[in-house]
């Protein structure tokens, strides 16, 4: 082997990319190293045998066909398939090339793979998230219906909808739908929806829909906006309830109480005719009687509970500011339906219809798919934040060194990506902490790091420890406390902002300049004080930043 080749093999061994190179009749020439650690072998165990075996068997006869079809007219084929890895089922995706010779006969070819595993997961998982969405509101009794962004054109209807109004889909999309509404209705509906477009606010009107069988039927109609992470509205969700009951017993209710009041005048005014001089001669003595017992009434009220009063704020506040966390938890966890169903709009939208919409069109969905992954992560931060807040930390011996290893083993994609380079030190020492926490917090830490770099320059991150004691040496009650650095060649912070750069949705730069949620230093220091340490920064602009942790040491 000459030293071209071996610059070249060594090349071939540095990818994280599958890499196997192979004959026509499936015979396996080469392997790469990362190859042979995704399905657990040996190269020897490999070369000069089929790479059939390892193929899922249900997918092999389209591997076959497509590895077949590749000629000098062809010379390239993407192929996305399962393979059986220690007995279990992974996806794959190979870019498959032919090398041929003057005649046009393929010599070999060499397929370069990854584990696309996760993204077929995803891919299911937003499927059967667009699937329950329909079966929901196919479900539930209400006529459902969807609004665009600007209101005025509605874009669908469930089944149940259809049904009520004996309208086809094609009659009623856009302002369609008015035709169904009653006229004496249709002026006042429309105020209030405009409204409440212009506004942003939830919409609530009762108007009479025209039934198939021509019957007009009040409804109640309800719709509120769904936006995305920049807050704007990108459509509305609504549904129409029959209320023809109510509306029926709310005018016999009426009805009864006109009848009830005109009693009612009746009879005061005879007995205002027999009282009036017994009123006006006690009416003074007994408007004084009233506003004085009133008075000492409520000054006894107030002396006997005005503790109460000042114990009860104080738990209210207490309990205020556990609801507090908690609805925001709520919030983002229920957020991620009506997100999912966006994100599978987008992709219908994306896959569905692109061959009839324009380049404006296919900018717009690629924009929503874009805003529904940065609200996705946005949910997830602020998750983790509420849940750092409400859930409870258990304190041990936790290996700083391995839980920086199996940070950098998640992100080694994004390590590869970025050309980054992390310097640990060897002695990095045992703290007390939990194991989860502290993934957060130097989870976050590295990724801001990466981030928060010039263009062009490659990241560079330095993580070490030195010891802190904490109070007097003397006290062996007082733990004993490590000052942990994690230092980049970033951006750097000026000092005015270095305070406020821990609270949480705070951003000192724009989103198309550099990414993020403004959450994760927030996480970060959150996490820091549940494991009983303090956090900080030094920092300049354009000369990078150096974050320190103080935690006792296990």
């Amino acid at each position: 082997m000459n030293d071209e080749q071996r610059r070249y093999q060594a090349i071939l061994e540095d990818q994280t990319e599958l890499i196997c190179r192979y004959l026509p009749d499936t015979t396996i020439l080469y392997v790469n190293s990362a190859y042979c650690r995704f399905f657990g072998m040996k190269q020897q165990d490999i070369i000069g045998k089929s790479y059939a075996p390892v193929i899922f068997e249900a997918d092999l006869p389209e591997v076959e066909r497509l590895v077949n079809s590749m000629n000098c007219h062809n010379p390239q084929v993407v192929i996305e398939n399962r393979v059986v890895v220690n007995g279990v089922v992974r996806w794959t995706q190979w870019n498959n090339r032919c090398f041929y010779d003057e005649q046009g006969q393929i010599l070999e070819c060499q397929s370069v793979g990854r584990d696309i595993t996760q993204l077929k997961e995803v891919e299911i998982a937003l499927r059967d998230s667009e699937q329950r969405y329909r079966t929901l509101i196919e479900t539930i009794p209400q006529l459902v219906w969807v609004a665009a962004a600007d209101g005025l054109t509605r874009i669908d209807f469930n089944q149940r909808w259809f049904n009520y109004t004996g309208r086809s889909p094609e009659s009623v999309m856009g302002m369609g739908w008015l035709s169904v509404m009653h006229p004496e209705d249709v002026e006042k509906s429309l105020r209030q929806w405009s409204t409440a477009v212009a506004t942003g606010t939830s919409y609530e009107a009762e108007y009479r829909l025209r039934r198939a069988d021509g019957v007009y039927v009040w409804h109640l109609s309800k719709a509120d906006p769904v936006r995305d992470g920049q807050g704007q509205i990108v459509s509305w969700y609504g549904t129409c309830t029959n209320i023809s009951e109510r509306k029926r017993l709310e005018l016999e209710r009426q009805q009864a109480e006109f009848a009830l009041q005109q009693l009612n005048e009746t009879l005061e005014l005879r007995i205002a005719e027999r009282t009036a001089e017994l009123l006006a001669a006690n009416k003074t003595l007994r408007k004084e009687i009233q506003e004085r017992q009133k008075a000492e009434q409520a000054m006894q009220q107030l002396n006997l509970t005005l503790e109460q009063r000042v114990q009860e704020r104080t738990q209210a506040l207490e309990e205020a500011n556990h609801e507090l966390e908690a609805f925001s938890y709520s919030v983002a966890h229920d957020l991620r339906a009506p997100l999912r169903a966006i994100q599978g709009f987008a992709q219908v939208l994306e896959e569905d219809y692109s061959d009839i919409l324009d380049d404006l069109g296919k900018e717009y969905i690629h924009r929503m798919a874009v805003s529904a992954e940065h609200l996705d992560v946005l949910i997830a931060d602020l998750l983790a934040y509420s849940q750092l807040g409400r859930s409870e930390v258990h304190l041990q011996r936790v290996s700083l060194a391995v839980v920086l290893e199996g940070i950098l083993s998640s992100l080694e994609p994004i390590l590869s990506d970025k050309q980054a380079k992390i310097t640990i030190a060897p002695d990095l020492p045992v703290v007390y902490a939990q194991r989860s926490v502290l993934k957060q917090v130097f989870s976050n830490l590295i990724d801001n790091a990466l981030k928060f770099v010039a263009m062009d320059v490659q990241p560079q991150v330095q993580i070490w420890a030195e010891p802190k004691p904490l109070g007097d040496r003397n006290d062996k009650s007082q733990p004993q406390q490590v000052r942990i650095w994690v230092t980049d060649n970033g951006i750097g912070i000026a000092n005015k902002h270095q305070e406020r750069i821990f609270n949480a949705f705070e951003r000192l730069h724009g989103v198309e300049a550099y990414p993020g949620t403004g959450i994760g230093l927030a996480i970060v220091k959150r996490g820091v004080e549940r494991l009983g340490g303090r956090i900080g920064v030094v920092s300049a602009p354009n000369q990078g930043s150096q974050f320190w942790l103080d935690l006792a040491l296990g």
